[in-house]
């Protein structure tokens, strides 16, 4: 026998309908630090996420390490750029994202961009700012590594309404 269906569940299972990603709606709601704003078909969202004194793993150094060491690794850059995303207000990804990411560094030799871009694409999924790191659900928009005093990661993503695939 099967349990009656409480409140909350239903509107869980409201809630997971309206906001599937590929539905076409006239507007969208996006959270942005408590304050909720309407988008017409049309128009961009963009969001900035700056993580002072962070440079995300390097890739190679990943690959050379013990499997647990490294999964520690994964999960805390996830953990905190999900932390950071969720005070900053940024909401779950609902479709398609444009990702730029620019990393300053503080030393002499500056890591590869794509060694950078891979972890970071994983700690955003697993933050679920975005859906997925396939082509169908991120565009790439630009990857930069500088150098300056203090090391720094920004992270932009801009949610572009009528490109939900």
């Amino acid at each position: 026998m099967r349990p009656e269906r409480t409140t909350n569940d239903s509107r869980r299972h409201e809630r997971r309908f309206l906001y599937r990603p590929g539905r076409s709606k006239s507007t969208a709601r996006v959270g942005n630090a408590g304050m909720e704003t309407r988008c017409s078909m049309t128009s961009v969202t963009m969001h900035t996420l700056t993580i002072p004194d962070f440079i995300p793993q390097n890739l190679n150094r990943l690959l050379r390490t013990h499997w647990a060491k490294r999964n520690r690794a994964i999960r805390a850059d996830a953990d905190l750029v999900a932390v950071l995303a969720m005070q900053a207000g940024i909401p779950k990804a609902r479709g398609k994202r444009r990702l730029s990411l620019a990393v300053t560094t503080n030393t002499n030799v500056a890591p590869d961009a794509d060694n950078l871009l891979k972890a970071m694409l994983d700690a955003l999924v697993k933050a679920r700012l975005l859906i997925d790191d396939s082509p169908r659900w991120v565009e790439l928009a630009g990857i930069s590594v500088s150098r300056a005093d203090r090391r720094e990661t920004r992270i932009t993503l801009e949610d572009v309404v009528n490109e939900i695939p």
